[in-house]
């Protein structure tokens, strides 16, 4: 697996920008504006780019009960698609002509290494 992002939740995006160090942040004194923020993490198996995201596991609080994450290989991804784009009209409001838009999709991967992760994850390192 070629390892290209890192999908984390709110709480472990959080943490890893906390990795930033004097020596990595960036401040531009004219704007007054200071960037302590990863979103691309260099490793020694190559460069992951670090994607916040809703849809991961995510328990709210410092204790890391369900917290998670899930590494992909984005190039052996592809969508697809369970119910095609349906535009269906619904009631008129007025004068408004009004419809829904709905479609079903997933994701698809051509094996099983193409995605991995991890559950139950401390966003702290001392927790």
């Amino acid at each position: 697996m070629d390892v290209t992002h890192c999908f984390v939740n709110s709480w472990l995006k959080r943490s890893i920008s906390e990795y930033s160090t004097k020596n990595t942040f960036n401040v531009e004194a004219d704007r007054r504006y200071q960037v302590l923020q990863v979103e691309r993490h260099a490793s020694d198996f190559g460069d992951v780019l670090i994607v916040p995201t809703i849809d991961q596991l995510s328990g709210g609080s410092k204790t890391g009960d369900t917290n998670s994450l899930t590494f992909a290989d984005v190039s052996k991804l592809s969508l697809g698609w369970l119910q095609p784009v349906k535009v269906e009209p619904l009631a008129r409001d007025g004068l408004r002509d009004r419809f829904q838009i709905s479609a079903e999709v997933t994701l698809v991967y051509d094996t099983a290494k193409a995605v991995g992760g991890a559950n139950q994850l401390s966003p702290y390192i001392n927790a």
